[in-house]
């Protein structure tokens, strides 16, 4: 084999250093940029974490709410508690029509209607039509606004009812009257 010329031997010299130190920055470049990729993602996957266990802490602060506010609302005197929307009404005109039996009034017709939704609670209503005095009326209305669950009156409208044969009998008034109620929907 024939041997290369000088300058030319140096330069291969010099290609094969360069190769080697190549090969050796390469083996030793790619696990820096391996560790130094993980460290990246690392710290990422830690950022998620955190944020992950603030959103668990929040939400469990939140379920605490929930938890806390059913209760509040189970325990609620001032709502009604019925198994269905249909019963409270029912209830709700039963309580209307002794409120005026027992002030001494008559009730001429009770409809219950349709519940509405109201926030987080159904809206129990009912219209009725009475008669009654003055005094009746005041003892009626002094029963819805102390009763609990709370009843609030929606409308009231009345108007005198002559009296033809002068009997002198306290002053009869015809009326109208609507209330409603609310119900927890997780009642029923």
């Amino acid at each position: 084999m024939e041997r290369l010329p000088r300058p030319l031997q140096k330069l291969v010299a010099l290609l094969l250093a360069l190769l080697v130190l190549a090969i050796l920055g390469g083996v030793l470049l790619v696990p820096y940029l391996t560790a130094k990729r993980l460290e990246t993602q690392t710290r990422q996957i830690e950022q998620t974490i955190s944020q992950m266990q603030e959103q668990i802490l929040e939400r469990e602060n939140v379920l605490a709410e929930q938890r806390m506010l059913e209760r509040s609302l189970d325990n609620n005197a001032n709502i009604m508690a019925a198994a269905t929307a249909g019963l409270a009404g029912a209830e709700l005109q039963r309580w209307l029509r002794e409120f005026i039996e027992t002030a001494g009034g008559t009730v001429d017709a009770a409809q219950i209607l349709d519940p509405q939704p109201n926030g987080p609670f159904q809206e129990i209503a009912v219209r009725t039509e009475f008669n009654s005095t003055i005094e009746e009326l005041r003892a009626i209305l002094y029963q819805i606004e102390t009763h609990v669950p709370v009843i609030i009156i929606k409308g009231l409208s009345i108007q005198r009812i002559d009296d033809p044969f002068g009997t002198g009998l306290a002053q009869r008034i015809s009326g109208g009257l609507a209330v409603s109620a609310f119900l927890n929907p997780a009642e029923e």
